[in-house]
């Protein structure tokens, strides 16, 4: 059995959340406030406070009226011309209202002397309207405020859900890519009956439980995406000459990050679909990962002759793109990512603010 408490505070927030509290309270409120604005000059509070109840019915329907009908059907479907003249005739109409009103609780209810309706000067009648208007603005105000909040609300929703679908998108682009490069390798050594096949495909297995089930979490810890950047450099060395020489450096303190899984190894992935040997017969590729407070940076670099593939340098664009468009969506203003080639190797660089 759980046992709580709600707290004062929480009580009032929950009771201020239901509509017709809110509009009550509202109205309360305002027959306070003139009342001890128009009974302060009177010194007469009992007779004022009777006198703005009675005239309750014009302030209400003129209230009503512009939230419940003008502002939705024509202001906030911007027929703003259409919003502005009936506005006007609504507070004309209940100006009017309000005068037969005043007329009517003057003579009969306080039994008081007062000149008829139709004897009115201009100065009376823009005074009702004027009244009318007080109660106007405020709920009008509001009305608006909450709409503009709720759109802002809904906008950020779904350009959230956006991004996220987005993201998915460019995940799945990564994933079959990465397992096709993976298993030609595995296929070449089962070709070869070489040795190195069973532990080939434990690595691969660990590969695929991380890409599987680990890449789908929104973050992963920096130490499991380098783990699973070995395992993948490790497989791709099986493929290389035996003179190539992989460089894999770590340092910083790894351990308290967190990062989106599967962003850095496209990276690193082109060094290897793109590495080639040099003029002189040298094949390599480094690359360091150094974390330092919260700044990750990540240098590869690997060796090409003076003249690639054309299609390469296509398919290495591509991977490029996916992987900064990526990093817009997830560190907006917060990476930097250069690529330099100089026709003997191909260098990329990426600093990234995680937190």
């Amino acid at each position: 059995m759980s046992i709580y408490s709600i707290t004062g505070s929480q009580r009032t927030n929950a009771l201020l959340n239901i509509r017709w509290v809110r509009h009550l309270l509202y109205w309360c409120v305002t027959i306070g406030f003139f009342t001890l604005f128009w009974g302060s000059e009177k010194n007469s509070y009992g007779v004022v406070f009777l006198n703005e109840l009675l005239m309750l019915p014009p302030k209400l329907l003129a209230v009503y009226t512009l939230l419940l009908v003008l502002v939705p059907q024509f202001l906030f479907k911007k027929k703003l011309l259409l919003f502005t003249l009936l506005t006007l005739a609504v507070m004309v109409v209940c100006g009017i209202i309000l005068l037969l009103d005043q007329y009517l609780v003057t003579k009969y209810v306080l039994n008081l002397y007062v000149e008829s309706p139709v004897y009115l000067n201009r100065f009376k009648a823009l005074s009702a309207m004027v009244d009318i208007n007080t109660v106007l603005i405020i709920p009008l105000v509001i009305k608006i405020v909450e709409h503009g909040y709720r759109n802002l609300q809904r906008s950020e929703r779904l350009e959230k859900e956006k991004l996220e679908t987005e993201l998915k998108y460019l995940k799945t682009q990564i994933h079959p890519h990465f397992f096709f490069n993976t298993l030609n390798n595995l296929y070449a050594l089962v070709l070869r009956k070489s040795d190195k096949a069973p532990d080939v495909v434990l690595t691969l297995s660990e590969l695929m439980r991380y890409v599987l089930y680990d890449s789908n979490a929104p973050k992963v810890s920096l130490e499991k995406e380098l783990k699973h950047i070995g395992n993948y450099i490790n497989l791709e060395k099986l493929r290389l000459p035996l003179n190539a020489e992989i460089k894999f450096d770590v340092t910083g303190n790894t351990a308290a990050m967190a990062i989106e899984p599967m962003l850095l190894i496209p990276i690193i992935e082109n060094c290897f679909k793109h590495v080639s040997t040099t003029s002189d017969g040298k094949c390599w590729i480094h690359i360091s990962i150094s974390v330092d407070d919260s700044q990750l940076l990540l240098i590869t670099e690997n060796s090409m002759d003076e003249q690639p593939n054309r299609e390469d340098d296509d398919r290495q664009g591509v991977g490029l793109q996916n992987v900064e468009r990526r990093l817009e969506l997830l560190y907006p203003e917060r990476y930097e990512l250069k690529c330099i080639s100089d026709g003997f190797s191909y260098l990329c660089k990426l600093k990234i603010l995680l937190c």
